[in-house]
C-alpha cells in the first residue's frame, strides 16, 4: 500500500507496449543484368539507411541508392528504391565486338568487313550503317553476346 499516491489503495504499475527493435533490411532480389548490387549484398542497410547501386557492364550511368524504410522493424523487408532516392539511369554501351580477351580471336560475320585501322564497314554486296548489337544469354550469368549489325544484302 502506498499512502502517498494512492490514498491507501493498491495501484498497478504502468507497462509500456508497442515498441519493437529496428531491423536491417534484406539485400535486393537479383533482377537481371542491369544493376550491380554488390554494395547492398555486402552491407545491407539498417532502418533508415541506404546502399549504393551501380550499373553492371556493359551498362553505364550515374550511381543510385536503395534504402531501408526509416522505421523498419521487419527483418524480412527488402531494400527498395525509396521516394527521394535515385534509381541509377543505366544505358547500355555496347563495346566493339572484336575486342576480345587475350587468347581468343574474333571471326568477322558474313556481310561485314573490318579495315586494318579497326573501322567497321559493310562488306561488298551489303549496305547499311554499322552498329554494334549486344544481348545477354546464359540466364542469370549475364553472358554478353555482341556482334556488328545494320548491314543487309
Amino acid at each position: 500500500i502506498d499512502d502517498t499516491t494512492g490514498g491507501g489503495r493498491c495501484l498497478p504499475l504502468p507497462e509500456l507496449r508497442g515498441c519493437v527493435p529496428l531491423q536491417f533490411c534484406k539485400p535486393p532480389v537479383y533482377d537481371g543484368c542491369v544493376y550491380n548490387y554488390t554494395n547492398c549484398n555486402l552491407y545491407a542497410p539498417y532502418a533508415g539507411g541506404v546502399c549504393e547501386v551501380t550499373c553492371r557492364f556493359p551498362y553505364e550511368g550515374a550511381i543510385g541508392y536503395l534504402g531501408c524504410p526509416e522505421n523498419n522493424s521487419d527483418p524480412n523487408t527488402t531494400v527498395t528504391f525509396l521516394p527521394g532516392w535515385t534509381e541509377p539511369k543505366c544505358v547500355m554501351n555496347c563495346p566493339d565486338p572484336s575486342i576480345v580477351p587475350d587468347g581468343y580471336f574474333y571471326i568477322v560475320p558474313e556481310g561485314y568487313a573490318r579495315s586494318e585501322s579497326g573501322e567497321w564497314s559493310c562488306a561488298e554486296g551489303y549496305a547499311g550503317n554499322v552498329t554494334y548489337e549486344c544481348r545477354f544469354s546464359g540466364g542469370s550469368n549475364c553472358t554478353l553476346e555482341k556482334s556488328p549489325g545494320g548491314c543487309k544484302p
